[in-house]
Formats: structure tokens, sequence, C-alpha cells
């Protein structure tokens, strides 16, 4: 039963998302934004990010209706919340995780995977949810 507990929540547990800054960034917008991390083979979908700003102020939720696999930047956005997700490579500059401010962070995570589980992270809790988006 714990192999197959495993089994299930393996494409889970490859995603992951948090905070960062891009100092170097010039171009008048936002410098912060989220980083996603989805390491599995397959895409997730339905992907809802919630998150603090620096001043630990609640943002709009990131919503994405599928997140491939792959590593994306998505930074914040004066006129929509959030603007399109893009590649680290297109930034051309350092992305900085934000580690030491607990104000300031991604709290949670909510998605369905390739096999249609939806599942919910928390910090380092991954919880299945019983419920569909």
């Amino acid at each position: 039963e714990e192999s197959a507990l495993r089994t299930e929540r393996d494409q889970a547990s490859h995603l992951a998302a948090w905070t960062v800054f891009c100092p170097e960034l010039q171009d008048g917008e936002p410098r912060d934004g989220v980083f996603v991390k989805n390491s599995s083979p397959s895409a997730v979908y339905n992907v809802v990010i919630e998150s603090n700003d620096r001043e630990g102020g609640r943002r709009a939720p990131l919503k994405m209706s599928i997140a491939p696999p792959g590593d994306f930047l998505i930074r914040s956005n004066r006129t929509y919340h959030w603007a399109f997700p893009i590649s680290p490579a297109e930034v051309g500059s350092a992305i900085r995780p934000i580690t030491k401010q607990v104000d300031w962070q991604v709290t949670s995570v909510s998605f369905t995977d390739a096999q249609g589980t939806h599942w919910r992270r928390e910090g380092a809790l991954l919880s299945r949810v019983n419920d569909q988006p």
C-alpha cells in the first residue's frame, strides 16, 4: 500500500513554486515574481499558486491552466497581476529565490496531475484533495 501511495504521489512531488526577485531587470516592470518548476515528464493542470508580497500581503492568485514540464518565471504585473510565463533564459539576468523572508513566499500550490488527481502543497506538506476544482 505504501508503494502504491508513493507511485501516486510521484508526479505531484515534482511540482514546486517559490517567490523570486530579479534585481538586475530595469524594464520598468516589477522585478519580483514566482518561479515554477515542473520536473516531471508530464504536464499538470489547473494550477493555482497563492503567495504573499514582500510586505506579507496576500497577492492575487496566479492561475495557469497548464504547467508543462520545465522551469518558468512569472513576473508580477501592475495591470494584470501576473505576466505570461517565460523561460528563465529569457530573463538574461540573475533570478534570486527569496529564502530568508518568511512573509514573502508562496503559501500554497494546488493542481491536478496527469492522472486526474487533485493535489495541494503547503510548504513541505503535499496532500491529496478529494474534491476536484
